[in-house]
């Protein structure tokens, strides 16, 4: 071997080892630290919402151990109107797990195909609104429709690359937030009809999920 091979392979190797260190800090600073919990779950969710009365549904322990969550609450919501709702909401204290699972991507592996996707703002109050993800999903003769998002903190997330500036901007932090994940799912027989019903439902579960107490959790940590 001549000498320049000899350089060429030894600073080859050095790159490859520098670039392997960038790899393992970047990965070790984005990493969920502890977690700080907050003092409620998803649990505490009211059976009765304005409305709408609950109804508590399980999950297969199976499919409910795949999602990694630390607590999961399933019900399935009605009101006098004959509209029902089905509710998903989940808790992750690595918020990576939390996205392995996306709504779209979900019900597309389920043979359901995207038909409309928008962004509706759920009112809090006169200076808060929280946006959700709605979709318009179809399957042979069945329409659903459906409203997901995640929450970080004071950071709404919807996919991986939220989850990225997200992580990002967690980075150095000593405790990070738990991550939750809200998903309601109606079937209808089109979608102004179920978006209204969807619509309905929203507006009184946000009103419990950013009461005052659980945004002094979230507001420990700041949007960037």
């Amino acid at each position: 071997m001549t000498n320049n091979t000899t350089l060429r392979v030894c600073l080859g190797i050095v790159v490859i080892g520098v670039l392997y260190g960038v790899i393992r800090l970047i990965q070790a600073s984005l990493a969920p630290p502890d977690v700080l919990a907050p003092s409620w779950t998803v649990h505490d969710l009211p059976m009765q919402l304005g409305p709408w009365h609950g109804e508590a549904t399980k999950l297969d322990p199976k499919i409910a151990a795949a999602t990694g969550a630390s607590d999961i609450e399933d019900r399935l919501f009605h009101n006098d109107a004959g509209n029902t709702v089905s509710l998903h909401s989940a808790m992750f204290s690595d918020p990576t797990q939390g996205m392995q699972h996306l709504p779209r991507n979900c019900y597309r592996a389920a043979g359901w195909k995207l038909r409309e996707q928008t962004e509706e703002k759920i009112r809090v109050s006169d200076d808060r609104t929280v946006v959700v993800k709605l979709l318009v999903m179809e399957k042979d003769a069945d329409m659903a429709v459906v409203a997901y998002w995640y929450q970080l903190g004071q950071r709404v997330l919807y996919d991986r690359v939220d989850l990225g500036e997200a992580r990002w901007a967690l980075r150095g932090v000593p405790k990070w937030p738990v991550m939750f994940k809200t998903m309601i799912h109606t079937i209808a027989n089109d979608a102004k009809e179920g978006k209204a019903a969807l619509l309905s439902f929203l507006e009184q579960y946000v009103s419990w999920f950013e009461k005052p107490q659980h945004q002094k959790y979230f507001e420990r940590w700041p949007k960037s």
